[in-house]
């Protein structure tokens, strides 16, 4: 083995020939620092699909569960922070193909060429079993944190989400995207928006100019319902669903409680969930074919994530990650068709970990999706040895400097130093010189 040495100086870089030969292109160190928001699906069969913004909101990217762990795929990709944090959605066709909504923030130096002219923008993604087709919906907008996608019986897309204190409700024709204005209002805030089995929306929203009032509407086969009140006041986001028909809303009320409404005939009733301290931020909430009901949310003070079920008779609360470590953004749960949750969410360190949440045989087991960790792959230098074997230096976002070498079928790396800019590597008969 050579040994590695250090050194500081300035760096004249080697020029290495170049071949004309078959390509094998092969990972050297894989990276990424993931971004805030995440999305979790589950399929007829059982199977997890998750979406996901990464390298710090640079990319947008689909994952799914399969025999060897997560494969992931980039769906779309640019040179800034151009995903809104937590603004993401995520719907599962009758052929299990992926359909993503979520916010893009407009910018000149984009990697893929879209028309792209101002602030904020819809942005819609579909996998059609070849390729990832993607979309800039109408106009741009400054739109609020939370998007909604949903697909009715047919498979075909639609959109809830809110701007210039107006809900919005986008849906794709044969003739292209129809939009049209839900509830219009200088104050109106988040909103969040589902399909029943009869392929009606519901929404509900918040009003800023009723001191953030809880409302809820509908389309009732002819026009938007009158908003009716679900609770005088909502913090943080409120996730609407359906049972058989009959929305479902969870959020945190003016208490920093978590709370449960229910559409009963044509009056909200609520009830109390959860009242330990400043509980109910952030929650998702779905149903399962036995009528069970799910809850994850985010417990504020100890930065924790929980999980509330109601069973048909009580509500049962527990602990998902107790470790004081996550992040203040929406979880996202789906349920499998046993009846078991998954939740996806987000850690603070060691860089915005991308989490899933397995619950089997009442018993939490969590994962940290691959990759994750600083972006690497920064002035990078390579040599070659005697034997003709390549030897890398390069760095991460972090400033972290690796040493990579080939060992005849994989690649070793260790941490050299810190720096991150303008490295050199050379190579002796025993040693190997990195420059920082």
């Amino acid at each position: 083995m050579k040994r590695i040495c250090l050194a500081v100086c300035l760096i004249v870089l080697m020029a290495v020939p170049a071949f004309a030969a078959d390509m094998v292109i092969e990972t050297v160190d894989r990276g990424s620092i993931h971004g805030p928001g995440s999305y979790v699906a589950v399929d007829e069969e059982g199977t997890l699909h998750l979406a996901f913004f990464a390298e710090d909101r640079h990319s947008l990217k689909y994952a799914v569960y399969g025999e060897d762990g997560w494969e992931v795929q980039t769906v779309y990709e640019t040179s800034q922070n151009m995903f809104a944090d937590i603004s993401i959605s995520l719907a599962l066709d009758q052929y299990n193909n992926p359909h993503i909504a979520c916010v893009l923030m407009s910018g000149s130096d984009s990697k893929r060429a879209l028309d792209i002219s101002g602030p904020e923008n819809l942005f819609y993604a579909c996998y059609d079993g070849t390729e990832w087709n993607t979309e800039i919906l109408g106009e741009t907008h400054d739109f609020k944190s939370f998007v909604s996608l949903a697909l009715d019986s047919q498979g075909g897309p639609h959109i809830g989400y809110s701007y210039f204190g107006n809900v919005e409700y986008a849906s794709k024709q044969a003739e292209g995207w129809n939009i049209e204005t839900v509830v219009s209002g200088d104050s109106i805030g988040t909103c969040s928006m589902t399909f029943d089995q009869n392929d009606t929306p519901h929404f509900s929203f918040k009003s800023y100019e009723l001191n953030n009032t809880l409302l809820y509407t509908f389309f009732n086969e002819e026009e938007w319902a009158t908003p009716v009140s679900v609770d005088s006041i909502a913090n943080s986001n409120h996730p609407i669903t359906t049972e058989n028909g009959t929305p479902i809303i969870s959020y945190q009320d003016s208490n920093e409680n978590l709370k449960f409404a229910i559409l009963s005939g044509d009056q909200w009733v609520s009830s109390l969930i959860d009242s330990s301290d400043n509980v109910g931020e952030y929650s998702s909430i779905k149903t399962d074919q036995y009528g069970g009901i799910h809850i994850s949310y985010y417990e504020r003070d100890f930065a924790n994530l929980k999980y509330a079920n109601f069973d048909g008779s009580r509500w049962n609360i527990e602990y998902v990650d107790m470790g004081g470590n996550v992040r203040t953004v929406p979880s996202s749960l789906a349920v499998k068709p046993s009846g078991e949750p998954v939740i996806s969410y987000v850690s603070f360190s060691p860089d915005s970990d991308l989490k899933c949440a397995f619950n089997v045989d009442d018993s939490w087991n969590i994962e940290t999706l691959s990759p994750a960790g600083p972006s690497t792959g920064y002035y990078p230098t390579i040599a070659l040895d005697s034997a003709e074997d390549p030897h890398m230096v390069y760095s991460s976002s972090d400033g972290t400097v690796y040493y990579a070498r080939y060992e005849g079928s994989d690649w070793e790396k260790d941490v050299v130093g810190g720096c991150g800019q303008n490295l050199g590597l050379l190579m002796s008969q025993e040693d190997v010189h990195v420059f920082l």
